[in-house]
């Protein structure tokens, strides 16, 4: 399937499904806001031809600046793959110390897994609304 035209932010694309999904999505001819933590693997992206926004997904604030960063960079968005995904251990008492750490780590794993996507729709709406039916924009939610 060509994307062709197709302005895509992909979060998580510094490893596993996310850097496959950036890497597929520039192979079929879209243009791509990779969006990681890691910043060598952001540089190995750049040379592959993405534009890249780091930034750590489960910071407040993160994801109204990536998208706004991503938009400018593409000159517009079609397309979001929420691929982001963080996991501390500790939320599931195996490893925490005390009972604030495994919340701490919960409230870390929530903020990055759950609430990073919903506000990364949040702000991205407005600019696939933007693009129009025609533009076939798509959100995509890898869970």
């Amino acid at each position: 399937m060509p994307l062709s035209g197709k302005l895509a932010i992909v979060t998580g694309a510094t490893s596993g499904i996310g850097a496959a999904t950036a890497r597929l999505f520039l192979s079929k001819g879209a243009r791509v806001a990779a969006v990681g933590r890691n910043v060598s693997a952001l540089d190995a992206l750049s040379t592959e031809g993405c534009e890249v926004v780091e930034g750590d997904l489960a910071e407040a604030g993160t994801a109204e600046r990536v998208v706004a960063t991503a938009v400018e960079k593409l000159g517009g968005l079609t397309t979001l793959v929420n691929c982001a995904g963080v996991l501390k251990p500790g939320a599931f008492g195996a490893t925490a110390p005390a009972p604030a750490a495994a919340l701490a780590d919960f409230d870390h794993n929530f903020a990055g897994n759950t609430r990073s996507v919903f506000e990364l729709m949040v702000h991205a709406t407005p600019h696939l609304k933007a693009a129009g039916a025609d533009a076939g924009p798509a959100i995509v939610n890898v869970s």
